[in-house]
């Protein structure tokens, strides 16, 4: 694969790769790590969030785009494709540990 290719893919990847890393319960929707007060009011796949001071909301229990996204968004498939792609690369050349 070429430069100009592979900066074309991860251009177009990147907003997918994005909501999967604001998914996580350390990771804000702006890319910035999350205090852990800011954590349990923010939604995420992993652990409950306070929805207000007394009730909490389980991941189970709400749907997320991502996981729609990934399911049926073609840009979602090349995404994974590309990941990977890139992981049996660096299989191939890193050393084992």
């Amino acid at each position: 694969m070429r430069l100009p290719q592979f900066s074309r893919m991860l251009d177009a990847a990147k907003p997918i790769f994005l909501q999967i890393e604001a998914a996580s319960p350390s990771v804000g929707f702006d890319g910035r790590g999350l205090t852990r007060e800011e954590s349990e009011r923010t939604v995420n796949v992993e652990y409950p969030w306070q929805n207000d001071a007394a009730s909490w909301v389980a991941p189970a229990s709400r749907p997320f785009p991502i996981v729609r996204d990934l399911r049926y968004d073609p840009r979602s498939y090349r995404a994974v494709r590309l990941l990977d792609r890139l992981i049996g690369a660096a299989d191939a050349v890193l050393p084992e540990p």
